[in-house]
């Protein structure tokens, strides 16, 4: 039997889980301030006789670029039969796209939907790997001989790659191979998010200072486009109703993108032969892994907040201590950068430029809100729904 919890997710940031995949052009078009994508099987399956032939020959000839505007126009006329979703494209997203000249520049990073309804999906997955890491962090920083032992293990090896054996390292710290490895007992549900609380955004790579890097287009970096969750630090108008926080004198209003289930498998645990292989390994509690992550995210917010000033201008010291003192914090997604996913005490990335080890970055992936301001990605708040 597994003891269950359930939590408003909020994000506090504007979050991005790419798939990998993306939207060409011949897969969307511009519709004033909205992106709507179409069934590109649904658009030909709509055309006349005509226009099929039209777009097989310029399909198969140097016209690409055509029979991309070709598909684009019958999916318009026939909207009804060929959207798939629709979503709010940022301002500063449509300024960028309008500033390349190529339509191959304009594929879309997608996130998971669910189906054709548009509605998007944060994996369980992600959020699972973002416990694990703070609850590894805590185990080891618990152990400091193993901490300073791998740490002189990274600074022997300093190099581009992996400079440490990770799976040797997390035997170590949960006290057992795969089959005794707690967090097979931990299960944690997918997200649904609705397609009325997503958009679609250019992302930016800045430095410390906020400034762009990447060279690209009129000096703002490279052009990167995807499709992200509204958050709180949007300070849009809050779809449905909001998550209403007393807490030093508030209230706080934070959106919700769903909510979440979480289950720890506790009765498996008491059986003797379960007992037996796990003997030494280290059991997961609800308390504890609420606990380390506070203590591990708050830490890394704390420290984003001191390294790119420019993009933590909204964090007020009320707002880090509750989200030190209340619920879950986490960091999720693609562009959350390797301090969000390595351990506190042997924490190493790789400086590619310069060839030498970093404990920090000197840029991340901003996303630029309607107000003008840059906002850090990734930030995710779970709070249980009966407190």
């Amino acid at each position: 039997m597994a003891e269950t919890r359930r939590y408003h997710v909020v994000p506090i940031s504007p979050l991005f889980l790419g798939t990998g995949n993306s939207l060409g052009p011949e897969e969307y078009y511009i519709d004033r301030d909205h992106l709507v994508r179409f069934s590109t099987a649904n658009t030909i399956a709509a055309m006349t006789a005509n226009e099929r032939n039209q777009l097989e020959m310029q399909m198969d000839g140097a016209s690409i670029l055509d029979g991309v505007t070709l598909l684009r126009q019958v999916a318009r006329r026939e909207s009804a039969k060929t959207t798939l979703y629709r979503l709010p494209a940022g301002e500063s997203f449509r300024e960028r796209l309008a500033s390349l000249n190529r339509d191959s520049d304009q594929a879309i990073q997608t996130m998971s939907h669910a189906g054709d309804s548009g509605h998007g999906v944060l994996p369980g997955t992600a959020l699972k790997g973002a416990i694990r890491t703070a609850l590894l962090s805590q185990w080891l920083a618990e152990d400091p001989g193993k901490q300073s032992s791998y740490r002189a293990d990274i600074q022997r090896n300093q190099r581009p790659g992996i400079n440490v054996d990770s799976r040797k390292l997390e035997a170590d710290v949960l006290g057992g191979e795969f089959d005794s490895d707690p967090f097979r007992y931990l299960a944690v549900r997918d997200v649904t998010v609705s397609v009325e609380q997503m958009q679609v955004d250019s992302f930016q790579m800045v430095g410390r200072d906020g400034s762009p890097k990447g060279g690209g287009s009129k000096g703002k970096g490279v052009a990167i486009f995807g499709e992200r969750v509204r958050s709180f630090i949007d300070g849009n108008p809050i779809i449905g109703k909001p998550l209403e926080i007393e807490y030093k004198g508030g209230p706080f209003l934070f959106p919700r993108a769903g909510r979440v289930e979480i289950s720890i498998e506790t009765e498996k645990r008491k059986d003797p032969r379960v007992k037996e292989l796990f003997k030494g390994a280290k059991e997961i509690t609800f308390k504890q892994q609420m606990l380390a992550c506070r203590t591990f995210y708050s830490g890394r917010l704390r420290a984003e907040r001191e390294r790119f000033p420019e993009l933590y201008r909204w964090l007020t010291e009320t707002l880090a201590d509750l989200f030190a003192n209340t619920g879950t914090l986490l960091r999720i997604g693609r562009y959350s950068h390797f301090e969000s996913a390595s351990l506190d005490g042997i924490r190493m990335g790789w400086n590619v430029q310069k060839r030498q080890p970093i404990e920090s970055g000197n840029s991340r992936t901003a996303c630029p809100l309607a107000n003008g301001d840059l906002a850090p990605m990734g930030w995710l708040w779970l709070v249980r729904e009966e407190l």
